[in-house]
Order: C-alpha cells, then sequence, then structure tokens
C-alpha cells in the first residue's frame, strides 16, 4: 500500500458521515482492522523518524570529523 493509499484511509475514515460504507476507500481497513492500520502506521513513522535520527547523526559525526 502506498503513501497516498494510506492517506486517502485516513482521509475516508475522518470524513466518514459523508458517504455510505459502499462507496468508501477505507471500506475493508474499517470494517475488519482500523486498529491493526493505524498499529502499522504508527510504526512505519517511527521507524522513518529512527532511520532519520540515525542520518543525522551520522551527519554530524562527518561534520565533526571534517573540521578537526
Amino acid at each position: 500500500m502506498t503513501i497516498q493509499d494510506k492517506i486517502g484511509i485516513i482521509y475516508a475514515i475522518s470524513d466518514c458521515s459523508s458517504r455510505s460504507c459502499d462507496n468508501c476507500a477505507a471500506a475493508k481497513t474499517c470494517r475488519d482492522g482500523k486498529r491493526t492500520f493505524v498499529i502499522d502506521l504508527i510504526n512505519e513513522v517511527k521507524a522513518l523518524i529512527k532511520e532519520r535520527d540515525e542520518a543525522v547523526a551520522e551527519l554530524a559525526a562527518l561534520k565533526e570529523k571534517s573540521e578537526n
């Protein structure tokens, strides 16, 4: 599932009152696993943050090394 798909599901869930379930992008997620979807999304965000923090730390180390 792409990030666009995930954002679409989040949008559909947050704007639920204006459409029927039969015409909803999040119908399967809503019925079968909204909690699982959210937990998976949170874990993906945590992994991205960890990856970013590691890259920032590596860049800082390289910058410090080049200054010495």
